[in-house]
């Protein structure tokens, strides 16, 4: 009774409650956009390829809801890379950078690049492990 009370207008009611938060379909997300600008448009189709990848108690409803926005646009907006967890953005702070494979080298780069303040807190790190496995007390401040 109180979001109705406390609503200044019927807009604020008729909001999506789930906007923005985690669903079952948010792993397949992106291959759903890329088999929708392929022209498989048919949600039954895409709910037997999302239980062959590995989702197996999904039904054909909340498929057909997720893809209903592409039904209006026509195309799926392309795929954008999914942000690391903070674990990985840490785990890649906190090695060196030769220990890092390729993929992640370039995924990191990305990460600092999007971020300044991540940037910095990299730099940071990197200094901080420097002083601390090449033994440069002279340089610290008495």
């Amino acid at each position: 009774m109180r979001q109705y009370y406390r609503a200044g207008s019927v807009d604020v009611l008729l909001a999506t409650p789930r906007a923005g938060r985690r669903t079952v379909l948010d792993e397949f997300t992106e291959h759903l956009h890329e088999r929708w600008n392929d022209g498989c448009t048919t949600a039954l189709t895409l709910v037997d390829e999302i239980r062959a990848l590995g989702l197996s108690r999904q039904r054909y409803a909340t498929v057909r809801d997720c893809l209903r926005p592409l039904c209006d646009v026509g195309t799926a907006p392309p795929a954008t890379p999914k942000i690391p967890k903070v674990r990985t953005i840490t785990s890649w702070m906190l090695h060196h950078a030769d220990n890092l494979t390729d993929d992640e080298q370039l995924r990191f780069k990305q990460v600092l690049a999007s971020c300044q303040h991540l940037e910095t807190t990299a730099a940071h790190v990197t200094s901080f492990a420097e002083m601390l496995t090449g033994r440069h007390g002279d340089r610290l401040s008495s």
